[in-house]
């Protein structure tokens, strides 16, 4: 049988209309950030789609209210810079905590940084951050329970100005509770 919240209600009209305006703002938990560091970027050149590179992630570290660990070596972002000038970017890498989990990360997101800008910030230029906007999807695949509630829960990304071009920091929000290393954590929240 389902849990009492997932059976089957029967509704008047106007009541999931008024179920929403009652719905208070979500608030956004810290969950940890990730500082990727970066080899220069593979240009495949400019396709049909826009400006396309491949953005090599050679490790880095994650720390936050949810835990920290290392971030590994070979995965990438797949970044593009469409014709209009915004930057469509899709990473893969894996994540592994300081108590040794393994955790999948796909990024994917949105953000307004044409190509001259692109191009100066791999020279070793920092970004406008009066013009800087970017903002992504993280989605993470786990198999320990202790870490379930990243399989089921909904990030928001905030990929901060980058200072050069070696490295970028990404600040992750959930706005489910956030486990500590210092309360149990639940499979399912």
């Amino acid at each position: 049988m389902r849990p009492r919240s997932m059976r089957q209600r029967h509704l008047r009209p106007g009541d999931c209309c008024r179920r929403v305006s009652e719905m208070s703002t979500p608030t956004l938990n810290h969950v940890f950030t990730l500082d990727v560091e970066l080899a220069p970027p593979v240009v495949i050149g400019s396709t049909p789609h826009g400006m396309r590179r491949v953005i090599p992630i050679t490790g880095g570290r994650f720390h936050g209210p949810a835990g920290s660990g290392t971030i590994l070596p070979g995965g990438a972002d797949w970044n593009l810079v469409r014709t209009d000038g915004v930057t469509h970017l899709w990473a893969r890498y894996t994540i592994v905590t300081d108590d040794n989990v393994p955790i999948m990360v796909t990024n994917e997101g949105w953000g307004t940084q044409d190509d001259a800008t692109m191009e100066r910030i791999f020279a070793g230029g920092g970004a406008d951050v009066d013009r800087w906007y970017c903002s992504t999807n993280p989605r993470f695949e786990v198999a320990d329970p202790e870490w379930n509630w990243l399989n089921h829960s909904v990030f928001l990304g905030r990929l901060l100005p980058p200072n050069r071009g070696d490295q970028v920091r990404i600040t992750v929000y959930t706005d489910a509770p956030v486990p500590t290393p210092s309360t149990p954590r639940k499979a399912d929240h």
